[in-house]
């Protein structure tokens, strides 16, 4: 069996750290709540399955084409920023083009009252 049906089956890979706590009550905690993490995401962990249906498993490729997304909006003529300024241009960005923009704003108003 494959690596990526292994972690696929969640259910086999929680037993399996419960299984790893035995006798020591430290660990057996820790590995409880690592066991209940990986049931809890087990649809976001079907990893053999996004393949078979051409899914991309890894960040590299969604990193690397916010990398130069970024690096050619920010290096345009006559352009400089500090990291702190594109810092915060981007964080406001990704909260308009998210939809998050009145989310955010919304829990600001709740915070200062």
């Amino acid at each position: 069996m494959d690596i990526l049906a292994i972690i696929d089956d969640t259910q086999r890979v929680g037993g399996g750290i419960r299984a790893l706590g035995v006798g020591n009550l430290d660990l057996s905690q820790l590995l409880q709540r690592e066991a209940r993490y990986f049931q809890k995401h087990s649809k976001r962990m079907q990893y053999q399955t996004f393949v078979e249906n051409g899914y991309h498993i890894g960040s590299g490729l969604i990193e690397s084409a916010c990398k130069h997304v970024v690096a050619q909006r920010c290096k345009q003529a006559s352009m400089k920023w500090s990291e702190v300024g594109i810092n915060a241009i981007l964080f406001w960005r990704c909260l308009l083009k998210s939809e998050a923009w009145e989310t955010f704003w919304d829990k600001q108003a709740q915070n200062a009252a």
